[in-house]
């Protein structure tokens, strides 16, 4: 629940236990309907296994959203493709990083964010975790921060920007379209998912 935020992950973890404060789950990256109509021969891609928190501790994002689902599942068709090959992604409001994930088997680099500082560690860990430390980086974002200062921090190095789930008000829009201006590469391209009829979408 909300009333169950705690002021760190270290005092969450010393008061719970790792087994307290997270599970394990295993996202797979095609759907039923996929694998039952693909070849015989095709075996369905690996899923994700991550690790998420237990209950919301801190925020949001500490938990997987049917969102972020959809968007890796979508990512893993392009990938498996050759849609991402050689790009550079950058993830807003990552949570707890799948789409992110996803693209990273494919993608060159991908830099997973949140503005929640206590969800980096645990991004840190399924990115180790799904053997994508090489390609992934995790750093704390919060996409609100001023265009100018997003350029000056990240110089337009991206060449596709995820974000599931991330916006909740039409009011918000305006300020994703800035910080996508600020993050994206000339021709980058924007991929959102997110639920069917949500205000603002």
């Amino acid at each position: 629940s909300w009333e169950s935020r705690r002021a760190s992950v270290q005092q969450l973890e010393a008061e719970l236990g790792e087994g307290g404060v997270y599970e394990t789950v295993t996202v797979r990256l095609s759907t039923q309907e996929e694998e039952e109509g693909g070849a015989a021969s095709a075996a369905p891609p690996a899923p994700l296994v991550v690790r998420q928190f237990r209950e919301y501790f801190f925020s949001s994002g500490c938990r997987i959203w049917d969102a972020s689902v959809a968007l890796a599942r979508q990512l893993q068709r392009e990938g498996a493709a050759g849609g991402l090959a050689g790009l550079a992604v950058v993830e807003l409001g990552s949570g707890v990083g799948l789409p992110g994930l996803a693209a990273a088997r494919f993608a060159a680099r991908v830099l997973l964010t949140d503005a929640e500082d206590a969800l980096l560690p645990n991004l840190r860990a399924n990115a180790a975790a799904v053997g994508a430390a090489g390609t992934v980086e995790v750093a704390q974002l919060n996409w609100s921060t001023a265009p100018q200062e997003l350029r000056e921090r990240h110089g337009g190095a991206f060449d596709l920007l995820l974000a599931s789930d991330l916006v909740y008000s039409s009011g918000c829009v305006e300020g994703l379209l800035g910080t996508a201006a600020a993050l994206l590469r000339p021709g980058g391209r924007l991929r959102m998912c997110y639920p069917h009829g949500r205000h603002g979408q």
